[in-house]
């Protein structure tokens, strides 16, 4: 019989890709470390709810504090590590599923596409309660890995309208757009998430949304603090921060696989972005794992 290994474990139910993991104070053994401490790429969301407590998070290298009553969200791809500086009495819970039972949600859940630039949020003591109650169900369901996934996905789909409810509802001093505003910036971000290896034009922008490039640029501008194209351009710096991460591209490679053409420009455009050159940022990043 084959040795089961924690890997096998990463996800608790045979037909559905999610986890479920409660933390109160208890040491995360070496080898849950070892997979997780070190990201890779992952298809997966992954939301962290603390009750009580306070921790510090990576994301996308950026180190983040979450505290009481406050709740993280990740989207697939984002590179994360396990939480850091765990306080004292910390009452935390892990929740993870994989991108594809996203399709099993009529509504969706535009909070993850994160349009206040805010990717935590705050929360009242009663949606935290609510919100433990469906982590507590979920967990009980995944003890048995032959859940009626039907009963899992009710669960999860009401964790995460309580979720998309609060990022709204607890971030009413960054919503200073209007509601078609709000749904239209939505729309330009899932757009650009899909789109931005192909360097769409301002114009091809504009005409996805029906507007035009004049509106376009008040759009994101107004949500953002920055142009389309700027707003373009980080995103495709990210995603070149992100792969240096995981593989030593020279900078041709890298402007390459990302559609620039001209590797020296890229060179140029990275730097004006990041503050950093390729090669330093390579250096950051080497120190970044080894911490």
């Amino acid at each position: 019989m084959k040795k089961e290994t924690i890997l096998d474990n990463i996800s608790q139910h045979n037909d559905l890709r999610i986890r479920v993991n409660t933390y109160l104070h208890k040491p995360v053994s070496k080898e849950l470390l070892n997979i997780f401490d070190k990201p890779v790429p992952s298809n997966m969301y992954y939301l962290l709810l603390i009750v009580k407590g306070k921790v510090t998070k990576m994301v996308d290298f950026q180190d983040l504090q979450i505290t009481d009553n406050q709740l993280l969200f990740v989207t697939p791809w984002q590179i994360h590590t396990t939480e850091k500086n765990v306080t004292k009495h910390t009452m935390l819970y892990r929740l993870s599923f994989g991108e594809e039972l996203a399709d099993y949600f009529s509504a969706g859940f535009s909070f993850f596409i994160n349009p206040l630039g805010k990717p935590f949020t705050s929360l009242t003591a009663h949606t935290t309660q609510r919100m433990v109650y469906c982590f507590q169900q979920l967990e009980n369901l995944l003890k048995d890995r032959n859940a009626l996934p039907e009963l899992v996905l009710i669960y999860l789909n009401a964790f995460l309208s309580e979720c998309n409810i609060a990022y709204y509802s607890n971030n009413t001093d960054l919503l200073s757009h209007t509601k078609e505003s709000l749904s239209l910036f939505i729309a330009f971000k899932n757009f650009i998430e899909k789109q931005f290896m192909e360097q769409p034009t301002v114009e091809q922008m504009a005409a996805e949304l029906g507007i035009n490039t004049n509106a376009l640029y008040h759009l994101v501008k107004s949500n953002s603090g920055m142009s389309p194209k700027v707003f373009l351009t980080e995103r495709l710096m990210l995603e070149a921060k992100r792969k240096l991460y995981f593989k030593n591209y020279s900078i041709k490679e890298l402007a390459y696989d990302l559609n620039y053409n001209d590797p020296e420009y890229f060179s140029r455009l990275f730097k004006k972005h990041t503050s950093k050159s390729i090669p330093a940022y390579r250096e950051y990043l080497k120190n970044l794992s080894v911490s």
